[in-house]
């Protein structure tokens, strides 16, 4: 069952948490050795926030599955000391739970759906094209994002075990786009490592608010289950560093 989290973290500035501190962090409380070096993780973080006093880290954890939410659970007991970087802070509460869906009601349509998205793009968000990342979020590149990022937890399904969405082809594509986009890029040097040197990738990440609407209710019943499932996996890359976290809400029709 996905799950999210929030802890508190006491001694530690946020502002001075880097994502691969984050991102080290999240590592030791929902990894175990199997998955340590997994390429797609089943989990998300979103972005920490604190006081303006710099004197806690508020960290918000998604868990896409029952054992990553039972690590969860065991590892961050009140007391825990959590290292970011130079830092050292103590988890004095959570993890608290702030919302949770089976797998089953992310997968379940929804009769009518709404016939349009007000998604908004928490945490600078990045989508793959060619090879290289963007800022610039299609309809396309985000829920064909979001579509592998469900075949990689459950396949592609179909055969009423697992829960199973539509791919969206072309055809589906064309009754959605997008009406409103207010927002701006944020680049992120993030340390990755390609063989054996360290060097920086440049995350050139979208942040603020776009709206998604479709004219066709059955395409609309496939995006809304999609757009419901980013809420906990995030969207596009580096999700397990604080990137590509969403809000989504249903919005108001656009003239056409």
């Amino acid at each position: 069952m996905p799950t999210i989290s929030r802890l508190i973290v006491s001694g530690v500035d946020y502002r001075l948490v880097k994502p691969q501190q984050l991102h080290a962090v999240a590592c030791m409380l929902l990894d175990d050795e199997g998955t340590h070096r997994d390429a797609r993780k089943e989990w998300a973080i979103g972005p920490i926030r604190g006081d303006d006093a710099g004197r806690v880290v508020v960290m918000t954890l998604r868990a896409l599955t029952d054992v990553v939410s039972y690590r969860l659970r065991h590892r961050a007991a009140q007391g825990t000391r959590l290292v970011f970087g130079e830092q050292e802070g103590t988890i004095v509460d959570g993890p608290e739970l702030l919302t949770e869906a089976t797998w089953d009601e992310l997968s379940e349509p929804v009769s009518p759906p709404p016939p349009a998205w007000r998604i908004e793009f928490m945490s600078p968000t990045a989508l793959s094209s060619h090879r290289r990342l963007t800022p610039l979020i299609t309809p396309s590149s985000l829920l064909g994002s979001l579509s592998r990022r469900w075949e990689s937890l459950w396949g592609r399904g179909g055969d009423g075990v697992n829960p199973w969405l539509p791919r969206l082809g072309e055809h589906e594509l064309d009754h959605i786009w997008v009406t409103d986009v207010a927002g701006r890029t944020v680049t992120t040097a993030v340390p990755h490592t390609t063989g054996r040197a360290v060097a920086d990738k440049v995350l050139p990440g979208f942040v603020g608010d776009m709206v998604l609407q479709c004219d066709d209710p059955m395409v609309a019943q496939a995006v809304d289950c999609y757009l419901r499932f980013a809420r906990f996996a995030g969207v596009g890359a580096l999700t397990t560093h604080g990137f590509g976290t969403v809000d989504v809400h249903a919005a108001r029709l656009k003239d056409t």
